[in-house]
């Protein structure tokens, strides 16, 4: 998979410099863009690519504080420990990450018909 770099690297940028959603924009234009042979590997790259940028953005931030900020708002949702919290948000993430990924990929196949 040679999109999944791309998607990691731009999805790390969108989120930094833009909102939390615009890591499935920038997902599909790579989707857009890149032309994967199937949906289902559209569907791949896009969830690993923003799972992997997700998981150091957020263990970034979590380490950045010793975790206090996540413990409580883990608190807060009722849910055992930050750990859960952050692996809940990058299951969130990567999950958006793919259906954007495989939504620019399908978008392509429509226009090519």
């Amino acid at each position: 998979m040679k999109i999944t770099p791309l998607i990691t690297i731009t999805a790390a940028i969108a989120a930094w410099f833009f909102p939390w959603w615009s890591v499935v924009i920038a997902a599909g234009i790579i989707g857009l863009i890149a032309n994967p042979k199937t949906s289902a590997l559209a569907y791949a790259a896009g969830f690993a690519g923003v799972g992997l940028a997700w998981s150091a953005y957020a263990l970034f931030l979590n380490f950045q504080n010793q975790g206090l900020l996540a413990g409580k708002i883990a608190t807060i949702f009722h849910l055992p420990n930050s750990t859960t919290l952050i692996s809940i948000t990058i299951l969130i993430g990567s999950l958006l990450g793919g259906f954007g990924c495989m939504t620019g990929a399908l978008l392509r196949k429509i226009f090519e018909k």
